[in-house]
């Protein structure tokens, strides 16, 4: 424990030493961008005649908009991110366990669209490579669906908004003509 509190505190004195760090004034202003993504996941429902939580993964691409506003201080970057997507993620499984358990009948997810309100905070590298971390809210668009055997001799679906959370780390590179590449 001792090392890798040592060794964290060793690079977060690095990343913040003068050497490294460069002006973050470039970084100032608001900002827009759409982007495309990979969604992958595994959601969990509880149905009515079956508490136990059935779990399907899903999976798919993403495309979004985003718009943001930078503030800076010395090296260090802060500020806000908002986007919306949009995801054709969806998945299914077919009697492999409870609640989805009649043969030839299926439990399904399906991740309609997204989004978040996030803060983050970053530091920009003698590179010009912003490093950040972000936390915020999040909000998901979802179907799913579970086979007769949960729900009573009927089918039961579901199709509602639910709200959590979203944390992360990034990388954002500026580019030529106010054009940036970011990983998130």
């Amino acid at each position: 424990m001792k090392k890798a509190l040592s060794t964290a505190m060793f690079l977060s004195t690095a990343l913040c030493s003068p050497v490294l760090a460069q002006d973050a004034s470039d970084w100032l202003g608001g900002y827009y961008g759409f982007s495309l993504g990979y969604v992958d996941g595994s959601p969990e429902h509880s149905w009515a005649l079956n508490p136990v939580a059935s779990e399907v993964d899903v999976s798919g691409f993403a495309l979004g908009a985003s718009y943001g506003r930078n503030y800076a201080h010395n090296s260090m970057v802060y500020g806000f991110e908002t986007d919306i997507n949009i995801s054709n993620a969806d998945g299914f499984t077919i009697g492999t366990g409870t609640p989805c358990v009649t043969f030839g009948e299926a439990c399904n997810n399906k991740l309609n669209a997204y989004a978040s309100l996030r803060g983050r905070v970053g530091i920009v590298l003698q590179s010009g490579l912003l490093v950040y971390g972000t936390l915020g809210a999040a909000a998901g668009d979802i179907e799913a669906s579970a086979d007769t055997g949960a729900c009573d001799g009927t089918p039961c679906t579901l199709d509602e908004v639910r709200f959590g959370w979203t944390a992360g780390v990034g990388f954002e590179k500026m580019l030529e003509n106010r054009w940036n590449l970011q990983a998130e």
